[in-house]
């Protein structure tokens, strides 16, 4: 009641009308906590800024962790970086306060990434099982039973059965890679435009022409972000914290 009318911000977000404080969807903070984000991101502000917020080891630690919970894990800490996504636009380098409550905010992003998953899922064991298929109808079939007749055949198919299999596991890494530089077109059109908009890839990929140097920084840091919460794993879970 102290900070007056709420009043839309430009990130999306609420503030007082007086502009003296914010609402971060838990608490009130005074405008002036927040102040000494830059107006404009370079590739080490993006790593080093969250880090400016002294608190923000226990911050990041106990969204971390709650983000460790099967699917309702990933709705939160969508939904908390989109709120510290609204902080930067207003110029306020400060990680919103750890905990739940962000989950309606990231659940459409949520939604969108586990469609485009199960899409990217199907896609792959239907490519391959149409290839695998494919080489069976194709090999020669032998018509004696001879020792030399086998091998003659066996031989051919064995090399067209592997190089088929590496050649499809390579397309389908290859476009993994570049998948990373979707994730953040995908996450800004869902905000923006809700579901539809996030299954709209045609429009990510028109976000990535417009700004090809913005695209593949992101996708870059989206790519070591999963890489190293790959290996996190073998570290009892610190690194995906």
């Amino acid at each position: 009641g102290q900070c007056g009318v709420l009043g839309p911000v430009r990130s999306g977000g609420w503030g007082s009308a007086d502009g003296r404080g914010r609402w971060t969807r838990l608490a009130w903070i005074p405008t002036t906590a927040y102040q000494g984000g830059p107006s404009t991101l370079s590739f080490g502000d993006v790593i080093s800024l969250p880090t400016r917020d002294p608190r923000w080891i226990g911050k990041c630690g106990i969204q971390g962790l709650i983000a460790l919970i099967p699917i309702y894990g990933s709705f939160e800490l969508l939904g908390w970086s989109l709120s510290y996504l609204d902080n930067l636009r207003a110029g306020w380098a400060v990680l919103p306060e750890a905990g739940f409550g962000y989950a309606g905010r990231g659940g459409r992003a949520a939604v969108v990434a586990l469609i485009y998953w199960l899409i990217a899922i199907v896609a792959f064991y239907l490519v391959f099982g149409v290839a695998f298929f494919g080489l069976v109808a194709l090999s020669p079939q032998g018509t004696s039973s001879g020792s030399d007749s086998a091998r003659g055949t066996s031989g051919p198919f064995t090399f067209g059965m592997f190089t088929g299999r590496f050649g499809i596991e390579g397309l389908f890494l290859l476009a993994y890679a570049l998948a990373h530089f979707l994730v953040v077109p995908i996450i800004l059109r869902t905000e923006r435009h809700g579901i539809t908009g996030g299954l709209n890839l045609w429009g990510a990929v028109k976000m990535i022409k417009e700004d090809w140097r913005t695209a593949a920084i992101a996708g870059v840091l989206v790519f070591l972000a999963a890489s190293f919460a790959s290996l996190g794993v073998c570290a009892c879970f610190v690194g995906v914290v």
